[in-house]
């Protein structure tokens, strides 16, 4: 048999079986921070991190009980870091919620950017757009020219215009008519598959709206050049060949729909605290 090396003994290695187990935790906690690293909203990664500094402090300096504490409760740690990952969110499409009363909604930006899509179809330029209503999108998608302002259609035009603009990626648009982001691109679970038949004849941003629309309180909008009307995409529904006006109807329907749903699930909710109470 084999004997260990003589400069690991320095590293407290004096047996396989030590070089082994060192190996194996090493390659887990490295690839386990690689993975929490992804998460682009939480700082799990320096948690993890403080949690494994705790653990070598508790250990160096004799505190057992804490260190047997620590040690006791890792895999609850470890499950919590999963659970609260991006990626376990999307799988399970858990979206938080866009609070706007509805009699505060005012719908005029809807006009505007139906028509700024058009100037921009005439210019032979298709733009797509993801409209979020009482559901969040940051989880599923990866913003890139973050913007966060009110929607104007000289604004609009200036933004479809520049360079920097890709038709390729969409625009992130709120339900209270802000533009949240430009060139965002989509972040969806691989294994999500709801379209039906033939799926070669959608492209790629109809199979991701067809996706995220089944499953989330958002829509989208894309004009095209070639016949200056829009195809929308709302509740794993595809219309196509909508005219300027239809389409302005069906996104403000739509927005007011789902702003009557959440105040009515608000009323239940609120009703059931009461009836609770009491």
């Amino acid at each position: 048999m084999f004997g260990i090396p003589q400069f690991l003994n320095y590293f407290m290695i004096f047996k396989w079986s030590d070089f082994i187990e060192i190996l194996v935790l090493s390659s887990f906690i490295f690839y386990f921070s690689r993975w929490l690293q992804k998460d682009r909203q939480k700082k799990l990664l320096p948690i993890f991190y403080s949690l494994c500094l705790l653990f070598i402090f508790t250990d160096f300096f004799g505190l057992m009980t804490l260190s047997n504490f620590l040690l006791s409760f890792s895999p609850v740690f470890i499950m919590l870091f999963i659970l609260l990952h991006q990626n376990s969110l999307q799988k399970n499409f858990i979206a938080t919620k866009n609070i706007t009363p509805a009699h505060l909604q005012k719908l005029d930006w809807v006009s505007e950017l139906v028509k700024a899509l058009l100037t921009a179809a005439d210019s032979k330029k298709e733009v797509c757009c993801l409209i979020e209503c009482s559901d969040s999108v940051y989880n599923f998608i990866e913003p890139n020219l973050l913007i966060n302002t009110k929607i104007e259609k000289n604004i609009l035009e200036f933004l479809i215009d520049s360079a920097q603009f890709d038709k390729e990626k969409f625009i992130w648009i709120n339900r209270d008519g802000s533009i949240k982001s430009v060139n965002t691109d989509w972040n969806l679970p691989e294994n999500l598959i709801v379209l039906e038949g033939d799926t070669q004849k959608f492209d790629l941003w109809e199979k991701n709206s067809v996706k995220i629309t089944t499953k989330l309180d958002v829509l989208t909008i894309k004009s095209s050049s070639s016949n200056r009307t829009f195809k929308i995409i709302a509740q794993g529904k595809i219309l196509e060949d909508v005219f300027t006006d239809k389409a302005i109807n069906i996104i403000e329907q739509f927005i007011k729909k789902s702003s009557l749903r959440e105040e009515k699930n608000e009323v239940k909710s609120n009703t059931a605290n009461r009836q609770l109470n009491n």
